[in-house]
């Protein structure tokens, strides 16, 4: 009795599965869900991994997996290949409906490197575009408090003059070609536009002592 109930039970999970899943060409559709893997209490890793067939003239492993570090910690793996270096590419896009042309909006590379509208990113995150937020935080190296230490050698104003004479651009300023050929890292430009800023205060400084003692002068000439 046992036995029979079990296969009756079988048999209506077969047919279950054939109603609700066709191959069609090759491909299998389901109107039900499809779970790949099993839960086993007490253990933790990485599940079954769903794989994505290559072509003749690739064999790279794609695929899918659910990842348990922790209970109810769980991480979704997609595997984009089986080298480190920058040929193999995780690619989000949009297809044109008129021209068929699929767009590449958003790459990860195999080493790393993250593009947004840049098919190829040299960099850990290249963006072509505007990037908006409402605050960025950048983890300077330096700042440019050492322009207040004591031994600190100020410019004269006339080293300035001449330094913007002969090179069209503050001193440790980077030139406007420079910028068009390698932009601008942020962390370093506000610590430079900081020295510039902390060395015109103590321009400033200086001269208002400067005036304040020409006042004094005056006041003395006239009192006599």
């Amino acid at each position: 009795m046992k036995k029979i109930m079990l296969f009756t039970a079988l048999l209506v999970i077969a047919c279950r599965i054939v109603a609700q899943s066709q191959e069609i060409n090759g491909s299998l559709t389901t109107t039900g869900d499809i779970v790949i893997g099993r839960h086993v209490n007490g253990k933790w890793g990485e599940g079954s991994r769903l794989y994505l067939q290559g072509t003749d003239y690739s064999n790279d492993p794609i695929w899918f997996a659910k990842y348990t570090s922790e209970r109810e910690i769980t991480d979704l793996k997609i595997n984009i290949g089986d080298t480190t270096d920058k040929t193999d590419r995780l690619v989000v896009g949009t297809t044109r409906w008129d021209t068929k042309y699929f767009h590449e909006w958003f790459i990860v590379r195999s080493d790393g490197n993250v593009g947004i509208g840049v098919a190829q990113p040299s960099s850990t995150l290249d963006v072509n575009g505007t990037i908006r937020a409402k605050e960025v935080k950048i983890e300077a190296t330096g700042w440019a408090d050492f322009v207040f230490a004591e031994d600190y050698k100020l410019p004269t104003l006339s080293e300035v003059e001449n330094h913007i004479i002969e090179n069209k651009h503050l001193p440790d300023i980077p030139s406007e070609i420079e910028v068009k050929e390698n932009g601008i890292s942020i962390g370093e430009m506000q610590a430079k536009l900081l020295q510039k800023i902390e060395e015109l205060t103590l321009y400033i400084i200086e001269q208002d002592k400067k005036n304040s003692e020409l006042e004094k002068r005056v006041k003395e000439l006239e009192d006599k």
